[in-house]
């Protein structure tokens, strides 16, 4: 994918492989969903005042075209303002980084848990985080499973990755499928 792409054809993309993934999956182990409609300006702006501070550019625009996702990448939810504010996974996504930040994996990014927001967290290890505005690198997103798994230039750029994993996923699906 490029990075040309709008944040309404990267969400298309990402449902039409949900779909793509739900329908290969007889034991219907994996659910398709959808993310939810996108937050307002001005609940967004509020968030902003009321925390002090910028969210990144590219995750921004991802809420103002969805205001979070659950299960968007098989048990992982990205974040909206809802989770943001203490809803969801959002305390298994702190839990996460302060297991992160004590088993050195933070120091070794070289990186401190207050330089972070979560914006996405999956049942088990999976943590995707956001270097808050003012920080060195501020905008790239990080995300840490037993480690850190990968770094991106920013929010769009870690959707992208995601949506061609899923792509990934039903193209191995696909081809073990006609496999005699």
């Amino acid at each position: 994918m490029s990075q040309q792409l709008t944040w309404p054809e990267r969400l298309g993309a990402a449902i039409g492989m949900q779909a793509a993934i739900e329908e290969l999956d007889p034991e219907q182990t994996f659910k398709g969903t959808v993310p939810r409609l996108k937050a307002t300006e001005d609940a967004i702006a509020a968030f902003e005042s009321q925390r002090g501070e910028l969210l990144p550019a590219a995750y921004r625009d991802f809420l103002q075209c969805a205001d979070g996702w659950e299960l968007a990448y098989f048990t992982m939810d990205i974040f909206g303002l809802p989770e943001l504010q203490g809803a969801g996974r959002w305390q298994h996504a702190q839990d996460l980084l302060s297991s992160y930040e004590a088993e050195g994996d933070l120091e070794e990014s070289e990186l401190e848990a207050t330089d972070l927001l979560p914006v996405a967290a999956g049942q088990g290890s999976d943590l995707v985080v956001i270097i808050r505005d003012g920080r060195p690198d501020a905008g790239t997103v990080i995300w840490f499973d037993g480690g850190e798994y990968g770094r991106y230039t920013d929010f769009a750029e870690f959707f992208e990755i995601v949506v061609g994993m899923l792509q990934a996923w039903v193209e191995q699906q696909q081809a073990a499928s006609v496999e005699p």
